[in-house]
Parts: C-alpha cells; sequence; structure tokens
C-alpha cells in the first residue's frame, strides 16, 4: 500500500515536470545562421530578432510552408515580421516549404549545407524545444555544424504550470505523440543520408 502511494506520487510529481522537460533553453553563442521555425506564435521572429541585433548571427533563415487553405507561407509572414522588427531583407532566407518540424530540419540542413555554414541557434517556442532538439540533432548529426537550441516564451505555455490550462494540456499532449514520431523520421534520414555532409 504505502510503497503504491509513493509510486502514484513519484508519477504524479513527473507528469507535472513533463513542462520544464519540454523546455530546452541553451545559452546562445555567436553562430553563423538564426533557424527560425514557423507554425507558432510569431514570438519566435522577435526573439530571432533580438539574438540577431545582439550579433548572434549574421543570417536568419525563417522555415515554413503554406498551412491548408492559405496563400502565403509562414516563412513569407515571418519575412514581414523579421523586417518590421529592423531585419535587412538581405539577410533574410525562406525555406517555403516545410510543414512539419522534421522538414524545418532538413530544409535548413539543406541551406546550410549550400551556404557552407557550421554554426546555428535554432528558435521555437519553449514547449517545442525537446522535439526540435531531438529532431534536428538526429538529422544534423553527420553534418559538421554545431546547433545551440534557444526557446522563445510563449504567453499560452508555462512549462511549471502547463496543466492549469486547456491549452497547456493540448501543447504537451501533441509534444508528447509527436516527439517519438519525428525522432523515427529523424533516425531514418540519418541512416538513409550517410554521406550528406557540411562539406
Amino acid at each position: 500500500m504505502v510503497v503504491g502511494v509513493v509510486l502514484a506520487g513519484m508519477i504524479g510529481i513527473g507528469a507535472l515536470n513533463v513542462g520544464t522537460w519540454l523546455d530546452v533553453n541553451q545559452r546562445p553563442i555567436p553562430s553563423e545562421a538564426i533557424i527560425v521555425l514557423g507554425g507558432g506564435p510569431i514570438q519566435r521572429v522577435a526573439t530571432g530578432a533580438q539574438l540577431f541585433r545582439r550579433g548572434y548571427g549574421r543570417w536568419m533563415i525563417l522555415t515554413g510552408g503554406a498551412p491548408p487553405g492559405s496563400s502565403c507561407t509562414e516563412a513569407e509572414l515571418m519575412a514581414s515580421e523579421a523586417m518590421k522588427l529592423g531585419i535587412p531583407a538581405r539577410r533574410l532566407i525562406l525555406d517555403n516549404r516545410a510543414l512539419s518540424t522534421y522538414q524545418n530540419a532538413v530544409d535548413s540542413l539543406a541551406i546550410m549545407q549550400r551556404h557552407r555554414w557550421r554554426s546555428a541557434l535554432v528558435v521555437s517556442s519553449t514547449f517545442h524545444m525537446r522535439r526540435v532538439s531531438l529532431v534536428f540533432s538526429l538529422v544534423y548529426r553527420q553534418s559538421p555544424v554545431r546547433l545551440r537550441f534557444i526557446a522563445s516564451p510563449d504567453p499560452g505555455f508555462h512549462p511549471r504550470h502547463w496543466w492549469t490550462s486547456l491549452e497547456g494540456w493540448y501543447l504537451v499532449t501533441t509534444e508528447l505523440i509527436l516527439i517519438p514520431v519525428n525522432a523515427v523520421q529523424g533516425f531514418f534520414f540519418g541512416l538513409s543520408a550517410p554521406g550528406r555532409t557540411g562539406g
């Protein structure tokens, strides 16, 4: 009985802490590019623009295709917002194709390889960062590119109190479902592309 109560308590505590587990946020260091992922709050662009202005990157890669029913891609919307925030258009590189975290990683890797860049900061929302760090690390694992993962605050998600809102429940549940799916995709990309390096 006592053991059962202890185990239930441990499971409960672990479940409540899943929000902080999802939050992967590293210290930024100067890099060649800042990769900003679409599919979330425009705050991601503001975070990327702040990093750019502080000298942490010379280029911004904005990755996101057009959602169903939309004539404008997420990358184009982010570019418009970035320019409003003072980022020169000539410093923006758009990936208008990606519609998933996995595609964000694959497409951004192709851009990094094309320019022979070896370092990047990857920006997405707090709740998204565990999946981003896992998928990007798998897709980039055979390249020489050094990645750092930067979390952008999301007004609808509080890592330590995620269970207090319906949006928090939705975001956490979605991430826990998609993390293994995207991890498998990233794993097989690494196996099927042994020659894809940054050279």
